[in-house]
């Protein structure tokens, strides 16, 4: 009986992670020689391939100016994601994305807490883009 529950409720956990991994994707490619950055994600006109979503956030990047752009970041999840971009003391480029998170408060509060671990400076002078993934 224990070992039937146990197994129901793998499969059952698999079966909710499964589908809900598999339907939404976001990337961010970041280009340092120019300070381009280049995001999509998928929604109802982007659709839900993560190839197709990366290609579109890597040409986007190239649009703004990018010459060298490299991934940042990208998931298959579903959910809240977002970068930031600023500068340190040094007036070094900061550039941090995360995604998977429940709501976009949750999104804002990473990034400014990752930002702010990396000596980033004024916060309220950054450029932070938040999206749902669906």
């Amino acid at each position: 009986m224990t070992r039937t529950l146990l197994l129901s409720l793998l499969f059952l956990a698999f079966f909710i992670s499964g589908t809900h991994n598999s339907s939404a994707q976001s990337a961010v490619y970041y280009c340092p020689d120019m300070g381009s950055i280049g995001y999509s994600y998928s929604d109802d006109e982007t659709g839900h391939d993560l190839k197709n979503i990366k290609d579109l956030a890597k040409k986007s990047c190239e649009q703004m100016g990018g010459k060298n752009c490299t991934l940042l970041y990208a998931t298959p999840k579903v959910g809240w994601g977002g970068f930031v971009s600023g500068k340190n003391l040094a007036g070094d480029p900061i550039v941090i994305a995360v995604g998977h998170q429940l709501n976009e408060r949750f999104v804002r509060s990473e990034l400014k807490r990752r930002y702010l671990a990396a000596d980033g400076i004024e916060f309220n002078d950054v450029l932070l883009i938040t999206w749902h993934a669906d």
